[in-house]
């Protein structure tokens, strides 16, 4: 009994103890905390989807989130003298390789061969009688020999997009560039010979806030760049709905008459493969003739 009242019971009297009451304290305190923190963590994740995605654990797949501006095709694109720039830009597309006067569709394909996508890719394109450029990366030539020789075989053009696709490993100096530049080179050449390879190169990313250093060194090599003026979209995630892709197309082809179309045959493009198709009739429909982006003239200057 004593202890009884020596735990209740205060020195100074009978007064009851206040025992600490961890039901209310909860209501109190933390019930408007959990509230602030989840109604902050719901703002975070609405915001978090609301931003395009760009899926960078596919090879390939991380660009800026940006078009580039296509420039006037008026008057005729002509090269600068004593201007020295690598850039194969969109405005001289057509005026090198003869097809001005039209509107033309340039299908670019970057990071096969794949096994899996690129095959369905090619059966589409001769089913439509379609030509494309691809941009392979050295890596995956060397893996799947024979469907870029399939690419070659069927009048597409092979193009460079570096061997490994690591940023790290090809941006840290303008010679490791040239490096993963000229082993996907070789390969490309000793699989499908000089015929069926552009040396047009597409920078992993796109060229966008690439150094200049980076860029003037593919002009020692006899290289020109190029990245893109219009797109599909299929870089936002490993499976970008056909209608999206659609409305990406729409978007980015309205009003051009000459369109560099960037798209992807990595291993996780089958919403591409569903939307290519679609893709090629909405272009013809425009009124577009497709291209490849081979180098009918030496580029030097520009």
């Amino acid at each position: 009994m004593r202890k009884h009242y020596k735990n209740t019971y205060t020195r100074q009297g009978y007064i009851k103890k206040k025992k600490f009451n961890y039901k209310k304290f909860f209501v109190r305190i933390c019930v408007p905390l959990l509230l602030v923190a989840a109604i902050v963590g719901g703002w975070k994740i609405a915001y978090r989807w609301s931003v395009p995605k760009y899926d960078e654990t596919i090879l390939g797949s991380a660009y800026e989130a940006q078009v580039l501006a296509y420039p006037s095709p008026t008057p005729t694109p002509r090269p600068r003298k004593n201007v020295r720039s690598s850039k194969f830009k969109a405005e001289y597309v057509d005026a090198y390789n003869g097809y001005e006067g039209e509107k033309t569709a340039y299908l670019t394909f970057d990071d096969g061969p794949t096994t899996n996508i690129t095959p369905k890719v090619l059966d589409i394109l001769k089913e439509k009688d379609v030509k494309a450029t691809f941009f392979t990366l050295g890596k995956m030539v060397e893996a799947n020999p024979e469907i870029a020789k399939r690419e070659a075989a069927e009048g597409h053009v092979l193009a460079n997009h570096s061997y490994s696709h690591d940023y790290k490993a090809i941006y840290a100096s303008e010679e490791t560039l040239v490096a993963e530049i000229k082993k996907t080179e070789e390969l490309i050449l000793n699989t499908v010979g000089e015929e069926g390879y552009t040396r047009v190169f597409r920078f992993p990313g796109g060229s966008f806030e690439k150094r200049a250093e980076l860029k003037d060194a593919l002009l020692d090599i006899d290289y020109v760049y190029i990245d893109w003026n219009a797109l599909n979209g299929d870089a936002e995630g490993q499976n970008v709905s056909v209608e999206k892709q659609m409305s990406n197309l729409r978007n980015t082809t309205k009003g051009m008459d000459d369109v560099v179309i960037l798209m992807h045959d990595a291993a996780t493009k089958q919403t591409t493969v569903e939307a290519l198709p679609q893709i090629i009739d909405y272009l013809k429909q425009e009124g577009y003739t497709f291209k490849t982006l081979k180098r009918e003239a030496e580029i030097s200057e520009s």
